[in-house]
């Protein structure tokens, strides 16, 4: 009776280790852009799909226009003489977004290099985004995708896998008083002369 109680214990613990390596992350971070660029980033120790945020306000006087990317790496498998493949470490990025007053979706590059006669492969990703002409406000930039190995038949983790990115601020020029004066000036100067041909 024991011996059975044991393994439904185990047969217990296994399948809450599974699903607790499975299920999901998130995490929300503040980043300050008051410098004009800030960096982010994540390592997961975990294997799963993870869905991370990271908030900024933009103050009055300092809209602008941002850019952001995102780069991971991650190894996929794929038995010989079959078309199984399957994640084996990293994180695979899966969507770059920018929410607020203003939404952006990023766009993926991929690039691939082949090891062991392509047994495995290792892709390297970058997401991009950029938004112009940001009014002040809050906003938030999301980061999705998968680490560890998700799609094979163990939930395994090689940690860490991590992703890292930047994003960076470029504030429109905002004209000092004094180059208003001057434009009014020249503007009104213009004028006159304009005014003083007609007249003679």
């Amino acid at each position: 009776m024991q011996n059975i109680f044991k393994k439904q214990t185990l047969v217990i613990a296994l399948g809450l280790a599974l699903f607790s390596s499975l299920s999901a992350n998130a995490a929300t971070t503040a980043i300050d852009l008051s410098s004009g660029s800030a960096t982010f980033g994540n390592t997961l120790n975990s294997s799963g799909t993870f869905s991370d945020s990271y908030t900024f306000t933009i103050a009055n006087g300092f809209e602008g226009d941002l850019s952001a990317s995102a780069d991971s790496e991650y190894l996929v498998g794929k038995i010989p003489f079959t078309n199984i493949s399957f994640s084996v470490w990293g994180v695979d990025l899966t969507d770059l977004t920018l929410t607020g007053t203003t939404f952006a979706q990023g766009s993926q590059s991929t690039s691939t290099q082949s090891f062991l006669f392509g047994v495995v492969k290792k892709n390297s990703d970058t997401w991009t985004l950029s938004a112009n002409n940001l009014a002040a406000g809050n906003y938030t930039i999301n980061v999705s995708g998968k680490a560890g190995l998700v799609a094979g038949v163990l939930p395994i983790v090689i940690p860490p896998s991590s992703y890292s990115g930047t994003v960076s601020l470029v504030t429109s020029p905002i004209p000092e008083p004094e180059t208003f004066g001057m434009m009014l000036a020249g503007l009104g100067l213009m004028g006159f002369v304009a005014a003083r041909r007609k007249s003679v």
